[in-house]
């Protein structure tokens, strides 16, 4: 089905007002057996960097 850090897209789903809430992305963060659980799509954002030799690497890495 889906995994820890996948992308999906739902249909449509109630939020916790109860409000219908069409097509939206979520990221997973919880992917127990009969439980899906996700952030907004919208509220993350993803950080990219080249690293330029080893101790570029480690410091980026240690952030």
């Amino acid at each position: 089905m889906c995994k820890l850090g996948d992308i999906i897209v739902v249909k449509e789903f109630k939020d916790a007002s109860g409000k219908l809430v069409p097509k939206h992305s979520f990221v997973v963060i919880n992917d127990e057996h009969d439980f899906i659980e996700g952030f907004e799509y919208d509220f993350i954002s993803n950080v990219m960097c080249s690293f330029h030799d080893e101790k570029h690497k480690k410091r980026k890495l240690s952030i």
